[in-house]
């Protein structure tokens, strides 16, 4: 009995590793506009040992109302119709790909919409990763400038009101400092810090947590204040 116990823990812990192996690198959550294209590049990587012959398959999707999505690999792009890729990617140990992608034809009206995919090894197909892109798709408002100096310059937070997702537009002019974002309630209370990435440009703050209300949002450089504003959260 004893040893039928470690077997079944084995293939237990042998199964664990194994779904391991394909790793999704992609943030979830992607943001854009009524009307565009919403292109998400997704980030793939084999953590196993061997080389892996990896196949696509989209499982399920969840648009809205006008909405229809694709994928594409490199330059060659599917039908919407299409839910294998019809190509073996060869992917070798500790490679990263970034050439799959999701695209969502965002429509004409605010939404959420879902794609789920999974990745596994065409060898072994009980090796598998799934992975669900969240589209967020908004209304465009106006950007307008938060500020602009010899550091740093940023845009005001769009949509305002908020539903779902806080958009800020920022490039970091100089090289080597600390910049990040804090956001308070109107009790001076800390609901979030969000430090900017220099090789980014643009913030994403999920509000979905955040109680409806007015919410102020604080650029420091260098732990200095240097611009604050309020947005608002709705439902």
């Amino acid at each position: 009995m004893r040893i039928i116990r470690l077997i079944i823990l084995f293939l237990f812990i042998h199964t664990f590793v194994s779904a391991q192996s394909l790793e999704v690198l992609t943030d979830s959550e992607v943001v854009g506009v009524i009307g565009s294209k919403i292109t998400t590049h997704i980030k793939l990587r084999n953590n196993s040992s061997k080389t892996m012959h990896v196949r696509i398959k989209r499982v399920e999707r969840q648009l809205s109302t006008g909405q229809s999505n694709y994928f594409c690999l490199g330059g060659d792009c599917y039908t919407t119709s299409t839910k294998l890729l019809p190509k073996i990617i060869t992917l070798k140990s500790g490679q990263t790909i970034s050439s799959f992608k999701s695209i969502l034809k965002a429509g004409i009206s605010e939404s959420e919409s879902t794609v789920k995919y999974v990745f596994y090894d065409n060898d072994n197909p009980a090796d598998e990763t799934e992975f669900e892109v969240l589209y967020s798709v908004i209304e465009h408002k106006p950007k307008s400038q938060l500020l602009r100096n010899n550091s740093i310059s940023m845009t005001n937070v769009y949509p305002n009101p908020v539903n779902t997702f806080a958009i800020i537009d920022y490039n970091i002019i100089k090289s080597g400092i600390d910049a990040k974002i804090i956001v308070h309630n109107v009790l001076g209370g800390n609901v979030g810090e969000y430090q900017l990435q220099r090789h980014d440009n643009n913030l994403k703050i999920n509000t979905a947590d955040f109680k409806p209300g007015v919410y102020f949002y604080s650029v420091y450089v260098d732990n200095e204040n240097i611009a604050t504003k309020k947005f608002v959260v709705k439902r």
